[in-house]
């Protein structure tokens, strides 16, 4: 749960979630190595299985006899409603482990303590699952921590007016493996909607029976209503196609992997081809990310006003061709997309299922017209839990998703946290977008400045001028001021003036805002500079300084866009939108600073024009010999 994630200070192994972790680790390789419940599978099978004893009749762990835990079983098994797919026989693994069972039920007791209402079943699942699957079986499995899955449940929940409309609720995960989303979102609206269970409905599917029994078993422990459905394929199976334009809510981890997933006739019918053509291929025997068909999968299903929440790995979400294939599905379904959050995850976060793929959430809502509402982006750096070996422990900084969650249910404002509208990006993500923790609010860029578009040429023979290229500037704003005094672009440039501050709108993955020098002469720049013109709120000096702060970088860089990062530029109708933040800079150190950039640019003009005398034979100082 994210509330057993405070930023509290505890010993590694105290949190309940990781005592609970470690009792679970233990008795399987316990079980592994004193019974035949080989594969890994078969000890998933019985520890699921004798929970759900336990869940039912604990009074069965004091006699620990085989027959009783049988009986126990069956008895239980008739509360489900329908049968368990069994991959083993329970009477027989009870027998197997008889000499252990008064461990193996006293251990899972602890467990149940422990866990309290929180996701028990897919706390196991997560946890004896980590590196045991097989990378030849197909497409990647990664489990979903659960300060992941309530985060996002949450986030999707959040403004849903699908939710707040009085309509029937459906809500659910496509991709649901043992229940995690689906288990959250029943919690969720159980406490929304108090006692109200016939006003929202939690559907669950998923291609794997085992898991799909999981999830079934999950939420029966906690008498939590919910559908749980085997479907073939989540992307073309009728039982999901159902559901198109009738879910309010929906949050998923899709299997993802390049090249994993091949195309079919039935795949062109439910996701259009204009998609799925700027995706990559919607010809047979093609093959594709599963994860971006499951973006369009999703959206298809959710009515006007529902909202999605979805994993994504940064490589798909990242891309110039998702946001167009974004951009063509509006096009072609006559809806609205509103991309609402996007959320960078640290490595960590799927570290335990074998893969330290940067991903991020992604959230979306399908509105019937669009808006300039404008995106949630930020970055955790912190989730709660670090990977010690094949263990998880406790993250002493805590889990920022708690502070990332809090922040989105604030709602828009004019802080570094929210970013223009999604149309006005190159692509979506960052690699670097704004930590809640260092977040600093500040007013829009056009309370500061205008924006000098004066296009100008430049005259070869004018010794008194200095033209900045990109290239001048370095990372501090430093200009070499000896360059610019020989630069003689062809094309045409834009003039600019001493006080003017400048900001590069190409590759701004290398930052590059300076101040126009106060030396004599001409001044024009290159025409991917945006020249800013301060309105005199504060100095041009201030101006820049707060422009090189962090979080004015990181938002500026989440809307490059380009095809590698040489290419990549930033529109810059967007940036006059980007909040300033309120850096607190003292104004005598902003004077300083200012007088000694003066200083050093004055003195490597007249450093320069001494050694151009000498380099070209004249006499640098009047009155003492040389040649002439």
């Amino acid at each position: 749960m994210v509330a057993s994630t405070t930023n509290t200070h505890r010993d590694l192994f105290t949190s309940p979630e990781a005592r609970a972790e470690r009792i679970l680790l233990d008795l399987a390789d316990y079980l592994y190595a004193n019974t035949a419940l080989k594969p890994m599978s078969k000890t998933l099978f019985a520890i699921s299985r004798l929970m759900l004893v336990i869940q039912h009749r604990a009074e069965v762990v004091v006699s620990c006899k085989p027959h009783s835990l049988t009986e126990a079983y069956e008895s239980a098994l008739s509360q489900l409603g329908s049968p368990l797919a069994d991959d083993f026989d329970f009477g027989e693994i009870a027998m197997l482990c008889q000499r252990a069972l008064p461990r193996i039920l006293q251990d899972l007791n602890d467990v149940v303590d422990l866990v309290g209402d929180s996701d028990a079943l897919g706390l196991l699942f997560n946890t004896l699952v980590r590196g045991k699957w097989d990378s030849g079986e197909g497409m990647g499995t990664f489990l979903t921590p659960e300060e992941v899955v309530e985060a996002m449940v949450e986030m999707v929940l959040t403004r849903n007016e699908a939710i707040t409309s009085g309509a029937p609720v459906l809500a659910g995960d496509i991709c649901g493996g043992t229940g995690r989303f689906p288990f959250a979102f029943v919690r969720s609206l159980r406490s929304r909607f108090v006692a109200h269970d016939t006003n929202w409905q939690v559907v669950s599917f998923d291609q794997s029976l085992m898991a799909t029994d999981y999830a079934r078993l999950n939420l029966h422990f906690m008498t939590l209503p919910a559908t749980c459905e085997v479907v073939s394929d989540s992307l073309i199976d009728a039982k999901v196609t159902a559901l198109k334009g009738q879910c309010s809510a929906l949050a998923t981890n899709p299997p993802f992997g390049a090249g994993k997933y091949e195309i079919s006739g039935a795949l062109t019918k439910e996701i259009p081809k204009s998609v799925l053509g700027i995706l990559g291929g919607c010809g047979r025997n093609q093959t594709m990310d599963p994860a971006a068909l499951f973006v369009f999968r999703n959206l298809d299903l959710l009515r006007l006003g529902g909202v999605l929440g979805i994993v994504l790995p940064d490589g798909v979400l990242r891309s110039n061709a998702f946001l167009h294939a974004l951009k063509a599905y509006e096009r072609e379904r006559q809806t609205a997309i509103e991309v609402r959050a996007i959320v960078s995850l640290p490595t960590v976060t799927f570290a335990f299922g074998g893969t330290v793929a940067k991903t991020s959430i992604l959230i979306a809502s399908r509105e019937g017209t669009p808006s300039e509402y404008p995106v949630f982006v930020s970055r955790v750096e912190h989730i709660g839990f670090r990977k010690r070996g094949n263990k998880r422990v406790v993250d002493r900084s805590g889990n920022d998703l708690i502070s990332v969650v809090r922040a989105y249910g604030d709602g828009p404002d004019t802080g570094p946290l929210w970013a223009p509208n999604w149309r006005h990006w190159g692509r979506l993500g960052s690699s670097s977008p704004t930590t809640v923790r260092d977040a600093t609010a500040g007013p829009p860029l056009t309370q500061y400045c205008s924006v000098i578009r004066e296009f100008t040429d430049v005259s070869p023979h004018n010794d008194e001028h200095y033209h900045i290229s990109v290239l001048d500037v370095d990372e501090t704003g430093l200009i070499d001021v000896l360059a610019s005094s020989h630069n003689r672009p062809v094309s045409r440039v834009f003039e600019c003036q001493s006080g003017d501050v400048l900001l590069s709108c190409i590759n701004p993955r290398i930052w590059r805002v300076t101040v126009v020098p106060s030396l004599p002469g001409r001044w024009t720049c290159s025409p991917e500079f945006l020249v800013l013109r301060p309105l005199g709120v504060v100095s041009s000096w201030e101006l820049a300084m707060r422009l090189h702060h962090a979080d004015f970088k990181a938002i500026f860089q989440a809307m490059a866009g380009g095809t590698s990062s040489s290419r990549q530029r930033v529109d810059r109708d967007a940036v006059l939108v980007l909040p300033v933040p309120q850096a607190r800079i003292p104004g005598p150190e902003v004077d300083a600073h200012a007088s000694a950039r003066e200083r050093f640019y004055a003195s490597r003009v007249a450093e320069g024009r001494l050694y151009e005398a000498l380099h070209n034979g004249r006499r640098p100082w009047a009155g003492e010999g040389g040649t002439s």
